[in-house]
């Protein structure tokens, strides 16, 4: 897994000229030292650690459901955590962005560093996503009380 990080970081790092001419940030690749580089990773790893987590619940949920466990506590526990994981990637990869182009334009000379915090529509759709995950979750644990209270009377 460690192998897979570094040969991805690697890549990355291998791709950044052919980005500063698409991306409208000017920067020198080369003045991007290893521990800004390294800084990056960092900064990008807690996006990629939520994201995993985030298809972990999921795989879990299908799981539950191929064994026919819809309405449980369980299933509604691992939908409101997808949501809240995929929503923490929502809000935070504005902020990883911010960071990463601002740590890559670190090296530019006075006048020349960048500060962008950008949204668009990626961010909205992904947080409308992570929404409607939790807010299904939610709705199938009051789903599994109203259940339960039933068989309470039968």
């Amino acid at each position: 897994m460690l192998l897979g990080a570094l040969t991805g970081a690697s890549w990355f790092f291998d791709q950044l000229a052919s980005w500063n001419q698409t991306s409208g940030v000017p920067f020198a690749p080369e003045t991007v030292g290893i521990g800004t580089r390294l800084l990056i990773v960092a900064v990008n790893a807690i996006t990629i650690y939520f994201t995993c987590r985030g298809l972990w619940f999921l795989m879990q949920l299908f799981s539950a459901f191929s064994d026919h466990e819809v309405l449980s506590v369980r299933t509604s526990q691992l939908l409101r955590r997808a949501g809240s994981s995929f929503l923490i990637v929502a809000i935070y990869g504005v902020l990883a962005r911010t960071i990463s182009i601002l740590l890559l334009t670190m090296g530019n000379p006075a006048g020349q560093k960048q500060l962008s915090i950008g949204l668009g529509s990626e961010q909205f759709f992904a947080i409308l996503l992570a929404g409607t995950l939790f807010v299904i979750g939610h709705v199938l644990s009051i789903a599994v009380s109203i259940e339960e209270e039933n068989k309470g009377f039968i």
